[in-house]
């Protein structure tokens, strides 16, 4: 055709489009995008290309399609009737073979999934009465969850935010109630660790991880005001991932705070009393106290400081001023007020109330871990890492160790993250994260051999764990 005089601009525009599609398809042969998936490049691993390969083969596809679909009509009409038939016939048969697939390939790609499937449907949920899977030892049976899920779709109106386990979704399938009815959730990090700041998701991973892993009351309801989470879920899910010791106090808080809304055998939705937002504190022996709630108000209230819309059924900016002012050594209504000021974006005003409450109130430590955030995020690191200290220091565990260790780390105080997290690490060392956050630190020392020995524990520990992209590198 390129030989040939006059030939016409939509012949010229198909062999254009052709030869991008090959250009394209021998680019990614010869030169990759290097991402989280890269690694080391003397040793890149299993995946190092993928990401280039898989988004640019998309485009190629795209290309090389709209090239034939220009180029057939032109080759057709430059051919006599034989030839003409003829590859009419050959492109029949080509379409045939490639109508196979639906019938003989998504049955078998399903299976490689979920052994068992239902009859043909258009329903999206039918797989939920069959599916079952292993994950972590434990046989995940989703018929319950399709039970709850399909309640959950016809009852709950809005978009309350509903908690869940927050492992991966692919293999663990851990979000499967926001993926199968489009309410929120506080984190899926699988991948909004690659398109967000890390760090900032991790911390919501740690909370989901602390929330269903805790056996205190108290932690966990603070945890759902500090999301305003509207439901809870439990299921197998749940219970295969962050195991058993965590799923008393679910019975405690039931009743008061919790009002299971949903059950069957494996499944239980529970709704959280808006009255958990106003936590005030634990008392000396660990109790949970709460104040009264705030009565909701009939219309929407007035707009907050600085423009911002005040969170309908909460009470205003004004309201929780004045009752810090009233009590400033309450640790409920300064968490309260530092949360709202933090959503305003303050975080000096922020800081300012939550370091009053924190003085009164020592053994406080998610006062003190919103404490310390306010004052990183204020841009005041040595008052940051002194908050996390006394959080630590009131709860020697693990998990608070590793939180101040991550957060220095986040604020490149090296010395002090490096001395936590090896603290963390000698409390339990069973505790994955730890190690990975060294591995880190480690790589940022450009000392990659303790890096990959650190990655190596992690992932030795967690297999699955949220940052095993990161650490396999």
């Amino acid at each position: 055709l390129l030989l040939r005089r006059g030939t016409a601009p939509t012949a010229w525009f198909g062999l254009l489009l052709a030869m991008l599609g090959f250009a394209i398809s021998i680019g990614v042969d010869t030169i990759y995008i290097r991402d989280h998936l890269a690694g080391d490049p003397a040793n890149p691993g299993d995946w190092y290309r993928m990401n280039t390969v898989f988004k640019f083969g998309m485009q190629i596809w795209l290309v090389l399609a709209l090239a034939a679909a220009t180029l057939l009509p032109v080759l057709l009409r430059r051919l006599n009737g034989v030839a003409a038939g003829a590859l009419l016939l050959v492109l029949a048969g080509v379409a045939a073979l490639a109508l196979v697939f639906p019938l003989v390939g998504t049955p078998s790609r399903v299976a490689y999934r979920f052994p068992d499937s239902p009859a043909p449907t258009l329903d999206g949920l039918r797989f939920l009465d069959t599916a079952s899977y292993e994950w972590n030892g434990n046989q995940i049976d989703l018929r319950d969850d399709g039970e709850a899920i399909r309640w959950l779709n016809a009852n709950i109106t809005g978009t309350p935010v509903v908690l869940q386990s927050s492992a991966e979704f692919y293999r663990a399938y851990g979000v499967r109630i926001a993926a199968n009815t489009g309410l929120p959730t506080v984190v899926s990090p699988l991948h909004e660790s690659e398109q967000r700041d890390g760090d900032l998701v991790a911390a919501r991973d740690r909370d989901v991880i602390t929330f269903y892993q805790t056996a205190n009351p108290d932690e966990a309801l603070r945890i759902l005001s500090k999301y305003r989470v509207g439901y809870v879920y439990v299921g197998q899910i749940e219970r295969a991932v962050y195991g058993e010791q965590g799923m008393a106090k679910f019975d405690q808080l039931a009743g008061a705070y919790l009002e299971p809304v949903f059950s069957n055998a494996s499944a239980t939705v529970y709704q959280v009393d808006q009255g958990v937002y106003n936590i005030v504190a634990s008392g000396e022996k660990g109790e949970v106290v709460v104040i009264d709630p705030v009565p909701q108000p009939a219309a929407p209230q007035p707009a907050d400081q600085a423009g911002t819309a005040n969170p309908p059924g909460q009470p205003s900016l004004a309201e929780l001023e004045a009752e810090n002012a009233a009590a400033p050594s309450a640790a409920g209504f300064a968490f309260s007020l530092g949360q709202r000021y933090h959503d305003l974006n303050r975080p000096e005003d922020a800081a300012r109330v939550l370091a009053a409450a924190a003085a009164a109130n020592p053994g406080d430590v998610p006062l003190h871990h919103l404490w310390g955030d306010m004052l990183r995020d204020a841009g005041r690191p040595e008052d940051a890492e002194f908050a996390y200290t006394l959080a630590a220091q009131a709860q020697p565990t693990a998990g608070n160790y590793n939180k101040l260790g991550t957060e220095m780390l986040l604020l490149n105080r090296l010395d002090a993250a490096e001395a936590a997290l090896n603290e963390a690490q000698r409390l339990d060392p069973q505790l994955a994260e730890p190690y990975y956050r060294l591995g880190q630190l480690y790589e940022r020392l450009q000392q990659s051999e303790r890096a990959r020995e650190n990655y190596d524990r992690y992932l030795e520990l967690e297999p699955n764990g949220p940052y095993r992209q990161q650490a396999g590198g």
